[in-house]
């Protein structure tokens, strides 16, 4: 991937059997994006598959490079955190984007409604809804590298890993970073995040997915469950071993389908919208 002067973004995501969800990612950001960017990806240990697919379609894509580690036996927040870090220690443009693979871009100028904003902070980004959080640091209050812009030498600064430490605790992946930047009195700024079992006004409103957004306008989604499709996120009252294993799995792949094909239709649209003076 050649050096150019004038990209400003480094895209930053891990796969792990989940290229629907990569490939996705990388339309959104050639239909949606106003600065030139370039991406980098972290393989962690696909199966043969996915890391087949993956390898194929980036293949002769110069603003993509793509790395290969194997997962230790280690929990997978830690692996997913390992393959970040790899891949921030080589990022040399003024911003990162921190992108779960199943997250993606939807508005027109994401790119320049967020650089624009860190005019007053140091950090963007998305975040769980209030009432998801869990015991999460940060949670609703501060940016989770669902979606997460980064001025790079601010955060090169703070010299802080995205390694969890006791997931127990609520130190997960990226903990560090809420008491680094509070240390240091950095601001900060959280898009707004509604999740779609309470919030039914916006585009997913039939489906289990985080809707975000920026000054009233959605600018992103989360599907959130990732190669697995969150089987648990489908848990209910009755719980029937084995039958509700393969029930929750085969909606999550329902749903991610679904999701799939209602992010592409959003860009579509948002795509061919006029530039709005930014």
């Amino acid at each position: 991937m050649p050096e150019n002067d004038d990209v400003r973004i480094t895209v930053v995501t891990v796969h792990y059997n989940s290229f629907e969800f990569i490939r996705l990612m990388y339309e959104s950001f050639l239909a949606l994006s106003r600065e030139r960017f370039q991406m980098m990806i972290c393989d962690n240990g696909s199966n043969f598959f996915h890391k087949m697919r993956l390898r194929k379609y980036f293949e002769g894509k110069p603003n993509v490079r793509l790395f290969l580690r194997e997962q230790g036996h280690e929990p997978a927040s830690y692996c997913h955190a390992r393959g970040l870090d790899l891949l921030l220690a080589k990022v040399t443009t003024e911003y990162a984007v921190i992108m779960d693979s199943d997250c993606v871009f939807l508005a027109k100028n994401w790119d320049s409604l967020m650089i624009n904003a860190m005019q007053s902070c140091e950090i963007i980004g998305t975040a769980a809804a209030q009432n998801y959080t869990g015991k999460r640091i940060g949670g609703y209050t501060f940016p989770l590298p669902f979606a997460m812009l980064l001025r790079m030498g601010t955060f090169r600064s703070l010299g802080v890993s995205f390694m969890p430490g006791d997931i127990t605790l609520g130190q997960d992946t990226a903990w560090q970073l809420k008491e680094a930047y509070e240390n240091k009195k950095l601001p900060w700024r959280v898009l707004e995040a509604r999740n779609t079992r309470e919030y039914k006004e916006g585009p997913f409103r039939d489906l289990i997915v985080a809707e975000f957004y920026f000054e009233g306008a959605l600018i992103a989604s989360h599907f959130g469950r990732g190669s697995t499709c969150g089987a648990a996120k489908y848990r209910g009252r009755i719980d029937i071993p084995i039958l509700s294993a393969i029930f929750r799995r085969i909606r999550g792949n329902s749903e991610k389908i679904r999701w799939i094909k209602r992010c592409r239709d959003i860009i579509a649209v948002n795509s061919t919208t006029r530039d709005k003076g930014l």
